[in-house]
């Protein structure tokens, strides 16, 4: 299959040639090897930020993946639509429209120093839609690949296939409203090994904006945009059974006003989205097996529910002297509502049922929470080679029971030290963290509650109406430092390093006031260390605690501001950037970073994160070995792009992309204790000096392309290499662990095939 792209490759380049055409704005976006959605471009662009699961041949086609930067939680990035907000206000991090790049014209990432408009002590990732065509013009193109245009191998995931239609089309409405429209389908069949039905995943939507007034410099638009996800098994896994998997969708609905008058611009906007969680056609119990983390039956939860923002903001910029002045005001209401229904689970450890966790189902919640934002910040050039920001930001979030105000100033200073020297750079910056719309579950009676059982009787109970919010919640924020140099070697090449550290304060986790430490006893344990043998020489003792019996079922959770709590990171990035001349373009970079932060038990992406409310703080064996690396600190990050265009329209973009592996604990399963079993880390979460990490993923993507008059013929191979790296292995102590047995691998090689039309 690779050798087939190589002759793919040869025969575009040995055809006669044609003109050369004038380059689009997003060319960028159609030259690299993408699988249409904005994933692919922080995977390839974004130096800092890793993504999971990578978006690889369009595998992940009708699922959102999770993304973060620097260490810190992706529960902090925002995703903007023309300068709305467009992320998830219950769990924040994730957008609730998934645009196609067929209806973008641009993506800007702002990391470290961020504009004080932006909230959040993560990524924001600012998408600007396609703008209405003064001439009648457009595009169309469709991408296809399947099982005979991958390689059968050993990997954990095989496509049957991906379909990617697109169109973009515009001109004047009538003759005098400029105009454009943008859609897409895409739709995918996959395997898993170990999972036995096939993985269907589809997405589609449709954009329109207009500009139906323009005179002088005051100018109108209209956008409206409206979009389907689908998973036919969300949560897929070779240790969860099909039926115990659920149907997800998500419909959303956005329409967007902008004006501008001069310097001044403002916006109305309103993004709903229903999102649903179902479970499949199986509707008895749910099955846990323990210690291999089996699930079978059904999901023990299913949910509906719906998730609206109405914003509006404005912004103008004001210049005198050396001054460049910008001043930002946005106000948003967020809506979110929930139903959930649940089935018992059962909970077996090595076959013997122990116990099992029941549901006061069904259950229904409405709540609300509002944003204020105002920043200004001023752009100084004292002299011609010194450049200084400042800026603040003024925030208020509140609903729920929780209001908190925030001041974060922003202070960055460039200096160039010789007329042809480096540029010095230098920034402070402090983010209040975002207001989760799930903080406002706790206390609040219509969230699911359950009760675990041994036999008859409760052993623990968790959930809305045994829980409250600390009257003094404080909300948690990043102070940011960072210092670096760049220089300018010609008019097109440049050579960079930067310098970081983010420091996290005033986390939040949950306190079981019902039930003190105190009423634990501490227990000596044998850890039969990673050969999972007694006796050997690796075995060790842990220190755990054991729960006393008179205190079953008394538990209520209080959200606060443990002490303790941390999460830090620090690291550097070297960069190198040539721009576009002599028909090629290059960039490369390499990311060095260290996190350390204190993380609920468990190596997932929805447990390994300080932003992640879960089991941390409830007992005193969730903080054993708590402080750790974190998900997304890959230790070492490296990513190549490149990209040369011929006169004949020939294109070859290259990505190369290295990410060191997935930092994980070997977990222990605790049997004999009161409370029942569980599990607790053995190892701390990193490869240094005792944990463990996945195998290096490392990823070669080449997209071919040859223009001929008004078609373009593409081809993208992705994993040209066909790397089999473990991107997940099995964390569980046993005779095995040393195995390093893979759960999950590396997508395999594939080749996908385009055709573009443009009019």
């Amino acid at each position: 299959m690779r050798l087939c792209f190589l002759v793919f490759l040869g025969a575009l380049l040995t055809q006669s040639a044609v003109c050369a055409q004038s380059l689009d704005p997003n060319d960028w976006m159609n030259d690299l090897p993408t699988t249409g959605r904005i994933w692919s471009i922080l995977e390839n662009q974004a130096p800092w930020i890793v993504t999971e699961p990578l978006d690889s041949a369009g595998l992940q086609t009708g699922t959102l993946p999770y993304f973060a930067a620097l260490g810190a939680s992706w529960t902090e990035n925002q995703i903007l639509l023309n300068r709305f907000n467009i992320t998830d206000p219950y769990i924040p991090g994730r957008p609730l429209i998934d645009p196609h790049l067929a209806e973008l014209t641009a993506i800007e990432i702002q990391t470290i120093a961020k504009t004080p408009a932006w909230a959040g002590s993560g990524s924001a990732v600012e998408l600007r839609t396609v703008q209405p065509f003064e001439e009648t013009a457009g595009s169309a193109q469709v991408f296809f690949s399947g099982n005979a245009l991958q390689r059968d191998s050993i990997h954990s995931e095989q496509l049957q296939h991906v379909i990617d239609a697109s169109f973009t089309a515009g001109g004047r409405l009538g003759g005098k409203v400029p105009f454009v429209a943008a859609g897409f389908t895409q739709d995918l069949s996959k395997t898993l090994d170990g999972f036995s039905e096939t993985i269907d995943g589809n997405a589609y939507g449709v954009l329109a904006q207009a500009v139906p007034y323009i005179q002088g410099d005051t100018r109108l638009e209209i956008l409206g945009a409206l979009q389907h996800l689908f998973n036919s098994h969300a949560g897929a896994d070779p240790l969860t059974a099909p039926d115990a998997t659920t149907r997800d969708t998500q419909d959303s609905q956005i329409v967007q006003l902008r004006g501008q008058k001069g310097k001044l611009e403002a916006g109305f906007g309103i993004v709903h989205a229903h999102v649903s969680s179902a479970f499949q056609n199986n509707a008895g119990d749910s099955i846990l097996d323990l210690p291999e983390r089996r699930l079978s039956g059904s999901a023990p939860l299913s949910s509906e529910g719906g998730r609206s923002r109405i914003e509006a903001y404005a912004n103008t910029q004001k210049t005198y002297n050396r001054h460049n002045l910008n001043f930002d005001a946005s106000y948003a209401w967020n809506a979110i509502s929930n139903q959930w229904a649940g089935h018992t689970q059962h909970i077996f450890a090595n076959g013997v049922e122990e116990q099992t966790l029941r549901w006061n189902e069904p259950a229904d919640t409405s709540v609300h929470f509002q944003n204020i934002g105002l920043s200004a910040q001023d752009v100084w050039k004292p002299f011609d080679r010194l450049v200084m920001t400042a800026g603040l930001r003024f925030g208020v979030a509140a609903g729920g029971g929780i209001s908190w105000t925030s001041l974060d100033p922003e202070i960055t200073a460039t200096i160039r030290v010789a007329e042809k020297g480096p540029v010095l750079i230098g920034s402070w910056s402090r983010y209040s963290h975002l207001m989760q719309g799930r903080y406002l579950d706790f206390g609040n009676t219509g969230t699911p509650a359950g009760g675990v059982y041994s036999g008859n009787t409760l052993v623990s109970r968790s959930g809305g109406a045994y829980s409250s919010i600390d009257q003094h919640l404080k909300q948690p924020y990043t102070n940011e430092i960072a210092v670096g140099a760049e220089q300018q070697f010609s008019n097109s090449w440049m050579i960079g390093v930067r310098f970081f550290r983010r420091d996290d304060h005033h986390l939040i986790g949950l306190q079981n006031t019902g039930v003190p430490f105190s009423t634990y006893l501490a227990t000596t344990v044998l850890d039969p260390g990673n050969d999972g043998i007694e006796g050997t020489a690796d075995d060790a003792e842990l220190l755990l605690y054991n729960r006393d019996p008179t205190t079953f079922g008394h538990d209520f959770f209080v959200l606060t501001n443990p002490d303790g709590l941390a999460n830090r990171c620090k690291g550097l990035r070297i960069y190198m950037e040539k721009a576009f001349a002599n028909n090629w373009e290059f960039a490369a970079s390499f990311v060095a970073m260290k996190s350390s932060g204190t993380t609920n038990p468990g190596n997932s992406v929805l447990q390994n994160d300080a932003g992640v409310i879960g089991t941390l703080g409830i007992d005193p064996n969730t903080l054993v070995l708590a402080q750790s690396t974190t998900y997304f600190d890959r230790g070492f990050i490296a990513k190549l792009t490149a990209l040369h265009r011929w006169s004949n329209g020939f294109r070859v973009g290259v990505v190369a992309r290295y990410y060191d592996g997935l930092p994980f604990a070997r977990m222990l399963f605790v049997q004999g204790f009161n409370q029942g079993p569980f599990f607790v880390r053995a190892t701390p979460r990193d490869n240094f000096p005792d944990g463990f990490r996945t195998e290096f993923n490392a990823t070669l993507d080449v997209r071919a392309s040859r223009q001929f008059g008004r078609w373009t013929v593409l081809a993208d191979a992705f994993n040209l290499l066909d790397l089999n790296r473990n991107t997940r292995e099995s964390d569980l102590t046993g005779p095995l662990f040393s195995s390093r047995i893979p759960i999950l691998t590396q997508a395999p090689f594939a080749l996908r095939l385009g055709l573009r039309w443009r009019f």
